[in-house]
């Protein structure tokens, strides 16, 4: 069933683009992906109306559901028709978005290659080149070359969006006669973004100014971490590309929501901070992750680290390196979830933490039942891992409000509770 509807969709999404020709702007990245969609949504919709994917609808499925404007129903025979029935009904007398903001995601050689024959973008965006899922393609050239098909794709007339401080990413850059348009923090960006100062409190905020070759402007962004910084300097280079204001632009970014599990800044109990980045985990996300950590002004700080997933031969030594990282920070406590979480918390042993202030469990279940213990009041709490350890169990049992969780946390729905 699921071959038949992915390529029914596929046959009505590829009709939609062919019929109402709307602007497609294409986004893929190692990290980032939906964070920058995301952005790019919000500045954009200020002065077109836009249509994005919900969740991370990024694949076979999810990306014509995305230009549909569907959510899946799941196993629902039923509903997969509806969307059908609706779908073939705009075709032929419904309006149709003037702009498709569409996350392309890549787990595997050929991926990107099926995307592209449903969506060819007028408007490309990498965000960052790593080693996500590395042991399905063996190196990184082979992502590059993977996730670079999106850049190829784009006309001579189109533009490509480049995160500048990603040197993967940026080198794409050779690989295209579309106009190039870098952004990042770094001086070689064409947008340049400059941190002016973060509030690490519930609602999070960071003002900036961003730095482009023909004017400087402020931006306030109700999120913290360069990661969404940086989601937001793609926001910046498309608005500019497309013509949009400064005062849309400004005004996009203040709307801008960090996706639930993504860096957002949570009230937990007894008065702690709770950085739930439990959506998903890679070195380069974690990494990000504990600069933030060591920017907090609290007292007392604890890192809970879930394993790191998909990264083939280089597992083991990612996450040396991230519990090295982790041994050499001024943090009070570490809490490691999973077999491989396990090997940063020997690593961290290694490079000089106190193994009293070191906790290894088996899994997020098991993490939860003993997570209370011991809580300081006020600590700053990061909990970050990849999508199939399920850290959003541990967030959740820390909460100030538990009825939040719906709206604050992934996966809080279907058969995600059941797993």
């Amino acid at each position: 069933m699921k071959q038949f509807v992915a390529k029914r969709l596929a046959i009505l999404a590829r009709q939609l683009i062919a019929k109402h020709k709307p602007k497609i702007i294409g986004i893929t990245g190692s990290v980032g992906k939906t964070s920058a969609r995301d952005a790019i949504y919000a500045v954009v919709s200020t002065a077109f109306w836009a249509r994005k994917g919900h969740e991370n609808y990024n694949n076979e499925l999810g990306l014509p559901l995305a230009i549909l404007g569907q959510k899946s129903p799941g196993r629902s025979a039923f509903g997969w028709g509806m969307i059908l029935v609706k779908g073939y009904f705009s075709l032929w007398f419904g309006s149709f978005p003037k702009v498709l903001v569409l996350e392309m995601g890549v787990d595997k050689p050929g991926d990107m290659d099926y995307l592209l024959s449903i969506a060819k973008p007028d408007i490309a965006v990498i965000t960052n080149i790593g080693i996500s899922h590395y042991e399905f393609f063996g190196s990184t050239e082979a992502v590059a070359h993977e996730k670079g098909k999106l850049v190829t794709a784009v006309s001579s007339s189109g533009a490509v969006i480049l995160n500048a401080d990603n040197e993967t990413a940026y080198a794409q850059r050779t690989k295209t006669s579309a106009k190039v348009i870098g952004y990042g923090f770094g001086d070689q960006s064409d947008v340049r973004m400059q941190i002016e100062t973060e509030k690490f409190v519930v609602p999070a905020e960071t003002k900036l100014i961003v730095h482009t070759p023909t004017q400087n402007f402020g931006v306030t962004v109700p999120a913290i971490g360069l990661p969404h910084i940086s989601s937001c300097g793609s926001a910046v280079a498309v608005g500019l590309y497309l013509g949009l204001s400064i005062e849309n632009i400004q005004k996009g970014l203040r709307s801008y929501k960090p996706v639930p599990g993504r860096l957002n800044l949570i009230s937990g109990i007894r008065k702690t901070l709770i950085i739930d980045d439990s959506y998903n985990a890679s070195p380069d996300s974690v990494n990000e992750a504990l600069q933030i950590v060591n920017r907090l002004p609290h007292q007392h700080k604890v890192v809970i680290l879930g394993d790191m997933l998909e990264l083939g031969d280089l597992s083991e030594s990612a996450h040396k390196k991230i519990g090295t990282q982790v041994g050499e920070m001024k943090i009070d406590k570490l809490i490691t979830v999973g077999s491989l979480g396990k090997i940063i918390a020997e690593a961290a042993k290694l490079a000089g933490m106190d193994s009293e202030k070191i906790v290894s469990f088996n899994d997020s279940k098991e993490a939860s039942d003993h997570i209370r213990t011991g809580l300081v009041p006020e600590s700053a709490i990061l909990i970050k891992g990849s999508q199939g350890v399920r850290m959003e169990r541990i967030s959740k049992e820390l909460l100030a409000d538990p009825m939040s969780a719906t709206n604050l946390l992934p996966r809080q729905y279907g058969s995600w509770l059941e797993k």
